[in-house]
């Protein structure tokens, strides 16, 4: 009997790199970019609808930034032609830099119900954003989401089109600026972002990827109980070669529970490994897993 893989979110690693040095972001940046071969991509999208996943998002991102992708295009077609419904959203997480007219092309002219996330750390200022994120520039990506926002009007599609705007509040004691309340910096934000068109703000606590971090602040252990969030809605995140992570923030490539090269994505789901992870964790014995006891991701 064919079981259902009731995965809820998929993240589909389609660029490893970034060439931005944003402060606690552990991707190693010393390291060669790597991009998702094409016929990789289609073969992972016809696992997932083989298998029939339950899936509601496909998100085009882990880690690295996305628009570095030599051929979005593709990608976007890629799920277009698999039927992926309206009902589900494919999405993309930015650091704004990079996005160009073609990518922007791409997206409004896309019948896919899409969420583009530019990632604003900070507090909604110029100074607290470009200390955060170095090498990004408060002007650039602020024209950038105002040209997506724009073309989106334009287009047929554009009501399938969410820009949001993403931030990670840092804490006081490692920063040189004021961290204020959460209510006054969600009031920076609207004044700055709104007036782009921006539909949504998120906010997102900072961490520290299970100790690859150093946060000034922070106590080095804090064990966890709870399953965490990827886990609690179902997620499973697919790394540039095929191999699959349990975990979205697993940058290190620690909690490895298969290959979608050599197994399928049944194989992967219903394997002791991912098991063992999802049992500990919903049975409230988070600690007793080695990675995940001590990650502040919750």
């Amino acid at each position: 009997m064919k079981l259902p893989v009731n995965i809820s979110h998929f993240d589909i690693e389609t660029v490893r790199g970034c060439f931005l040095r944003c402060r606690w972001c552990p991707l190693d940046k010393n390291k060669p970019y790597q991009f998702m071969e094409l016929d990789l991509f289609e073969r992972i999208i016809d696992e997932i609808e083989r298998a029939g996943a339950g899936y509601q998002r496909i998100d085009l991102f882990r880690g690295g930034e996305p628009f570095l992708y030599p051929d979005i295009r593709s990608l976007l077609s890629t799920l277009e032609n698999r039927k992926m419904s309206c009902g589900r959203t494919a999405g993309f997480f930015t650091n704004g830099m990079a996005l160009n007219n073609e990518h922007i092309s791409a997206i409004v002219e896309s019948p896919l119900n899409m969420e583009i996330v530019f990632s604003v750390d900070g507090v909604g200022t110029r100074e607290s954003f470009e200390y955060m994120r170095l090498g990004a520039k408060w002007d650039v990506i602020k024209k950038n989401i105002l040209f997506l926002s724009e073309t989106r009007r334009g287009s047929a599609y554009g009501r399938l089109k969410k820009i949001a705007v993403s931030t990670i509040i840092p804490r006081q004691e490692a920063v040189p600026f004021q961290v204020p309340s959460k209510e006054i910096i969600y009031k920076a934000f609207k004044k700055e972002f709104m007036p782009l068109g921006v539909d949504e703000f998120y906010y997102r606590d900072i961490h520290r990827y299970n100790g690859q971090v150093y946060l000034d602040g922070m106590p080095d252990k804090e064990m966890r109980n709870g399953p965490c969030c990827f886990v609690k809605r179902g997620g499973i995140s697919i790394l540039v070669d095929g191999r699959v992570s349990a975990c979205c923030g697993d940058l290190a490539d620690t909690l490895i529970v298969g290959d979608l090269k050599n197994e399928t994505l049944e194989e992967i789901f219903y394997g002791r490994r991912l098991l063992s992870i999802r049992e500990k964790m919903l049975a409230g014995e988070r600690f007793k897993l080695e990675v995940c006891g001590t990650c502040d991701l919750r």
